[in-house]
């Protein structure tokens, strides 16, 4: 086998290299958008998402090269004269896609130590790049940035087929790349009925009444298809009347409330420690921070009852000089008034059935405008919204 193959041979036993994405930054006035460190062992491409609205966008990304260590452990054979090995090349470069596709207008920086001068450790490669004329950024842009080290060098050879004489040997090296993505998402979570009419997941499930302190809650149907939902939160306010008593308005949070939830979660559980009207807000957020909410209504009350004031019920169909206990005249029909006889004090005197204010930050087909008790006022009379009533007949202790 003549030197030169021989030389070939050892090219290939040097050729490799590693390469680290060491650091990646985003700044837009004192808003920062960083990557993680990246390697090029890793097959995917990592990305990150943003709600940010830069402007004069400055990039500034480093990269990283070193040649592999168990070369420093190759023992060349005594034809060989001297190795210089390591980075050769290295680049960085930014390109923006829109809407799918590649803008023509691209960033690159190049770092090019040669085959001359190749780096055997800690090879650099760094830029600060600015590119505004990229602005505005759209929802759903993306950036792709790029990183690629080369590496490779020269050895020196003594060629015993042409008189001992000592030669220069390029070793060709390859090439790693890495890429990383910084994706924009202005928009936040939906839910389904955000977007088809017959959608028949509820964005949150909560009892509009209750008598007991711990409370289920559930939800379902949320989606994000661009940077994915990231976790939900829960929020519960008790709602307390506002000025002029007229409404209902979110008053203190009360503590404890669960979350952060992972996505993957659907229910949960909450504690009330006193009886009222509480506002149970969901809150989806995405990766980026985006967050859409929906809210419902519950009353906690255990301890209230119906009670009765000295106003009697009366027969109003029957005679006042029997003292509405006779009826004197043929009737089809038989009216019954009870005005001012019932009463839920707690209800009426809290206000608990009156409108609740309208947040703009909950979509109104996201609000409670469902069941029993909803963000409109529940019609009511001194607290209390239903009557029913029974009749019979009784003759001769016989009822019918």
């Amino acid at each position: 086998m003549s030197s030169a193959m021989r030389m070939v041979n050892h090219s290939k036993v040097l050729s490799e290299a590693s390469l680290l994405v060491r650091h990646l930054r985003l700044t837009t006035g004192l808003d920062i958008v960083e990557s993680p460190p990246i390697s090029s062992g890793r097959d995917d491409q990592l990305t990150s998402w943003t709600n940010l609205k830069p402007s004069n966008t400055r990039v500034y990304m480093i990269i990283g090269g070193n040649f592999r260590k168990d070369v420093n452990q190759y023992v060349p054979p005594k034809y060989i004269v001297s190795i210089k090995v390591g980075i050769t090349y290295g680049k960085v470069q930014l390109d923006l896609y829109r809407g799918g596709n590649r803008l023509a207008t691209s960033y690159r920086h190049e770092c090019q130590p040669g085959i001359d001068n190749p780096q055997p450790d800690n090879f650099t490669c760094e830029h600060n790049f600015s590119v505004s004329d990229w602005e505005p950024f759209q929802h759903q842009d993306r950036i792709q940035f790029t990183a690629e080290v080369t590496n490779g060098g020269q050895l020196l050879f003594v060629n015993y087929d042409k008189m001992m004489q000592v030669e220069k040997y390029n070793l060709t090296g390859v090439t790693k790349r890495s890429n990383f993505n910084i994706v924009f998402d202005y928009q936040g979570p939906v839910h389904c009925r955000e977007l088809v009419s017959n959608c028949s997941n509820e964005p949150l499930i909560v009892p509009d009444v209750t008598n007991t302190s711990f409370v289920h809650v559930s939800w379902c149907g949320w989606q994000d298809t661009v940077s994915g939902i990231s976790k939900y939160q829960i929020e519960v306010f008790q709602l307390i009347p506002n000025g002029d008593k007229t409404q209902l308005i979110h008053g203190n949070k009360v503590p404890g409330s669960p979350g952060p939830l992972d996505s993957s979660i659907s229910e949960a559980n909450i504690s009330l420690s006193n009886v009222g009207v509480y506002a149970v807000v969901l809150i989806a957020f995405d990766r980026t921070g985006n967050r859409k909410s929906s809210r419902r209504i519950l009353i906690f009350d255990n301890i209230s009852d119906v009670e009765t004031t000295k106003d009697p019920s009366k027969v109003a169909s029957a005679s006042r000089e029997t003292n509405y206990s006779w009826i004197t005249e043929p009737r089809k029909f038989v009216r019954v008034e009870w005005k001012n006889r019932f009463s839920n004090k707690l209800d009426e005197e809290n206000g608990w059935l009156n409108s609740v204010e309208k947040l703009y930050e909950i979509p109104s087909i996201l609000d409670d405008n469902e069941g029993e008790r909803q963000i409109e006022r529940k019609k009511n009379v001194q607290g209390l919204s239903l009557f029913l009533s029974l009749s019979c007949i009784d003759d001769l202790n016989l009822t019918t």
